[in-house]
């Protein structure tokens, strides 16, 4: 399993290392990263966890997790060949097939803070809900379950671009429940970003700006 708050030390001690107007580089010493980082430029990009490193920066970034859950079947037979969306008023619900055999049925959103944990409640809500729609679902065994966390914001929008009073800090969270689709798109434009050429496509809507300005404080250790 992943360490669920990679940000920080066993101790809760942060390693983000910041200088008066840029950052320096980054240190863990966590068994997945125990080393220190040093680069010209950066970008934040840790899904609902990029709030509480923007803080430790100086700035704020309000982005929340939204807690998804999906159920997991196994599909001998490959009798759906491309995904499903389904419902109505609003709430939507899938099935996504894969090339190992499982059916993946999704999702729910959740306001549940970091909480990883599956409830058979939502579970049994997807099961029947997928299952009104193509009820062969039905048949299938359950082979497991699984819960993420999107990173969410207040007006539904992304969050790219430079960071607020600073000289090589950029930002991109807060892609919801479209990461994957909007991923390429958002390489892009950081990749600009970095490397000082023009989005494009204007990402002014997108701007950190629109929630917060930097404040004073810039050491971190």
């Amino acid at each position: 399993p992943l360490n669920p708050d990679p940000r920080t030390s066993p101790d809760g001690s942060p390693h983000v290392l910041a200088g008066p107007l840029s950052t320096t580089g980054f240190k863990g010493d966590s068994p997945a990263l125990n080393a220190s980082i040093a680069a010209d430029k950066f970008v934040l990009a840790a899904g609902p966890w990029s709030g509480e490193l923007a803080r430790l920066l100086g700035f704020q970034v309000p982005v929340y997790p939204a807690r998804g859950q999906i159920l997991i079947f196994e599909m001998k037979e490959r009798f759906l060949s491309c995904p499903v969306l389904m419902g109505k008023d609003h709430v939507y619900y899938y099935l996504g097939p894969k090339p190992d055999g499982h059916l993946y049925a999704g999702t729910t959103v959740e306001d549940a803070g970091f909480d990883t944990k599956c409830t058979d409640e939502a579970l049994e809500r997807i099961g029947e809900e997928t299952a009104a729609f193509v009820p062969r679902v039905n048949t299938l065994p359950i082979r497991g379950s699984w819960a993420g966390l999107r990173p969410a914001t207040r007006d539904n929008l992304p969050i790219i671009g430079r960071a607020p009073g600073w000289d090589n800090l950029y930002v991109a969270t807060g892609h919801f429940r479209k990461g994957i689709l909007l991923s390429a798109v958002t390489g892009k434009i950081m990749a600009d970003l970095v490397l000082g050429r023009k989005p494009p496509l204007s990402i002014e809507e997108f701007s950190v700006d629109r929630f917060a300005a930097a404040k004073g404080a810039r050491h971190v250790f």
